[in-house]
């Protein structure tokens, strides 16, 4: 095609590349008047049968999608074969790295931003399966786009090959994709990490001169650690890297959630300085172990000198927090850097910790409690909104009971999946067998006392959360557990000394900054309310806790069309698995005079356990629904509840 001739309405303008499945042109769209890309099919595959399939399914997989890290698909006609799309003006990632590596906080922002795009596809069951630096587009306003849906796959467990052929661009292709074998949406994490390798070292992570040379390197070689490609590295990065570069696929994230929070966990992390950057190392089996050591250097210049533990005499035998100790010091040691990684509100770093043990040991119950007890945080510290998180915690929580029956920490991380699942007839006994156990847990203090507290039972929370204060003052989920509890009975100048105190250890908590503007929102002190969110650093406000708290906010200063767009369907499906943030989507609801979907929400909080009668008929954010017959009777149902309950 030349410039100046039209095909349907768009008028060429010029060549822009072109590929195996298409030639892109410039073109206008003289209906809306705008510049789009035009990918036209070349006659020789026009009439090919599977060509115009792949053509096909690459537009409706693109279509299916909207998300800001996806290029977007305006049109297809696949009678004159053309797909028109949004015009990209920028580099792709290919041509950035060309003269050399790119600087560390652009690799991370690249990466984070092509993840964020993965995680919309893969929510919609969508498999790119071609994910490439040469597919990474960087806009000239700054945000990367993931481009050609092509190979896109829609049904998991599809066979790729076609004539003995793989699909997919061979040096980034994951081991499964390169024998041929069926894949899903780990080998789009597999690529990301192969461009991560990529555009931090300026090269490929396995080479080949031929293609069998090349998928044999893929399937049975290991790339050298990027700190040995180049120094000043953070040691975390490999760790990352190596994961999603894991052969097996069970051994690598298993959702892009996964790697998405590592990678934001990292940047924040460099943004404050806490990160140990790296000397090279000898060989990729040594990852592990340089980043602990990094990490556990890091921590020992911070929180490691204020964490007060209780640390047993050797003869004891016991961890920090009571459990049992593992045979292999190293797991212990492990397992100690993961509860640095709690008191830093770090699930991601926690989690590497608590794998790194578990590799020396297997059997190691406390350390595979605390990891179960690391999925639920994905969802509680607002990382996700995949209820898997929950069937994984459970999971991992019962298979460290058969390695040690008296595993307390496994005891008190099932009475918070129970909380979460609405399961309280089970979540008492669990809590009250982890507290015989081991009584030197906080976890199994602050759970209980938020069963306690759901109950309206606040004498009884706020004496367990002093408790767990006096074994660890440090422990802020108790002290943010004793803000709320004092929130919700009014005392929100006590909610506040509190929330700050925690602020004042750390400065960075975002949990502490959104439970401080949720408690400055019950005095209608919206203009405090709104500082306290805006401590939050940027790198933690895609949480669904800030988004959440973030609608509520535009909610109650009456930026009803903000606040509505804030509360979308993802934020909406986080909080019906937060049993504790239901009622803030009452609230929500309720300030916008949307009294159905208030009242509805706020059946659906009561029938996850939700019993604070009291507080409901106090809020005065639900001021507006309140003596809506509705509602009366929503309390007196839990109020027989809990009256039968008592009676048992």
């Amino acid at each position: 095609m030349q410039p100046g001739q039209t095909v349907s309405h768009y008028r060429i303008q010029d060549k822009l590349g072109e590929g195996g499945m298409g030639v892109v042109y410039k073109a206008e769209d003289s209906q809306l008047r705008r510049i789009v890309a035009l990918k036209v099919l070349p006659p020789h595959l026009a009439g090919d049968k599977e060509s115009r399939s792949r053509f096909l399914q690459e537009a409706q997989a693109a279509a299916a999608l909207t998300h800001p890290n996806i290029c977007t698909v305006f049109e297809i006609d696949l009678d004159r074969g053309f797909l028109a799309m949004e015009m990209l003006e920028g580099q792709t990632v290919a041509e950035k790295i060309r003269a050399r590596p790119l600087k560390l906080d652009e690799a991370l922002r690249i990466a984070i931003e092509a993840a964020q795009g993965l995680q919309a596809a893969h929510t919609k069951g969508i498999v790119h399966r071609d994910i490439k630096s040469a597919n990474l587009m960087v806009t000239a306003e700054g945000p990367v786009k993931i481009m050609d849906f092509g190979l896109a796959l829609v049904k998991e467990g599809v066979r790729l090959t076609r004539t003995g052929v793989s699909l997919g661009t061979p040096a980034y292709m994951s081991p499964e994709q390169a024998l041929g074998q069926p894949v899903d949406h780990r080998t789009d994490i597999w690529s990301l990490g192969v461009v991560l390798y990529e555009i931090v070292t300026g090269q490929l992570p396995f080479r080949g001169e031929l293609e069998a040379a090349l998928a044999r390197s893929i399937t049975h070689d290991e790339p050298e650690p990027l700190t040995a490609l180049r120094s000043g590295l953070p040691v975390e990065l490999d760790r990352i890297v190596g994961k999603a570069l894991a052969k097996n696929p069970g051994e690598r994230y298993q959702h892009v959630d996964e790697l998405l929070a590592d990678l934001r966990a990292l940047r924040r992390r460099l943004e404050s300085g806490q990160q140990t950057l790296g000397a090279p190392v000898a060989s990729r089996r040594r990852w592990i172990w340089v980043a602990g050591a990094g990490l556990v250097a890091a921590a020992a210049g911070g929180v490691w000198g204020v964490w007060q533990f209780r640390r047993p005499s050797p003869g004891e035998q016991r961890l920090s927090r009571g459990g049992r100790r593992s045979k292999n010091a190293q797991a212990n040691d492990y397992y100690e850097r993961a509860m640095l990684g709690m008191m830093q509100s770090n699930p991601p770093y926690m989690r590497q910790m608590l794998e790194g043990a578990l590799a020396l040991d297997p059997q190691f119950a406390e350390a595979r409690a605390e990891y179960g007890f690391t999925h639920l945080l994905m969802l509680d510290g607002g990382l996700s909104n995949d209820s898997e998180w929950l069937y994984k915690a459970e999971k991992d929580i019962h298979r460290a009971l058969q390695d040690d029956p008296a595993c307390g920490r496994a005891h008190s991380a099932l009475l918070a999946v129970y909380m979460y699942q609405g399961r309280k007839d089970l979540a008492l006994a669990e809590g009250q067998e982890a507290m015989k156990l081991n009584p030197n847990d906080p976890d199994v203090y602050n759970w209980l006392a938020l069963y306690y507290s759901s109950r309206g039972d606040y004498a009884k929370a706020d004496a367990l959360l002093l408790r767990a204060l006096e074994l660890f003052p440090l422990f802020f989920p108790a002290r943010m557990s004793r803000g709320g509890i004092m929130s919700e009975q009014g005392d929100i100048a006590g909610a506040v000394r509190e929330l700050e105190r925690v602020l004042e250890q750390d400065p960075a908590n975002p949990y502490a900054s959104t439970f401080l503007c949720r408690a400055y929102l019950d005095t209608g002190q919206t203009e405090m309310a709104r500082q306290s969110l805006e401590r939050i650093k940027p790198a933690d406000r895609s949480s669904f806790h800030f988004r959440l708290m973030g609608a509520l906010l535009l909610a109650v200063e009456g930026r009803k069309t903000e606040a509505l767009v804030t509360m979308d369907d993802e934020v909406l499906k986080f909080a019906r698995l937060q049993w504790f943030s239901s009622p803030f989507v009452v609230e929500f609801y309720a300030t916008l005079g949307d009294a159905r979907q208030a009242l509805e929400w706020l059946e659906q909080a009561a029938r996850s356990g939700d019993e604070r009668v009291e507080w409901f008929r106090r809020s005065p954010l639900l001021a507006s629904i309140r003596k809506h017959p509705r509602f009366e009777q929503i309390m007196q149902s839990i109020e027989d509840r809990r009256r039968r309950t008592v009676a048992q």
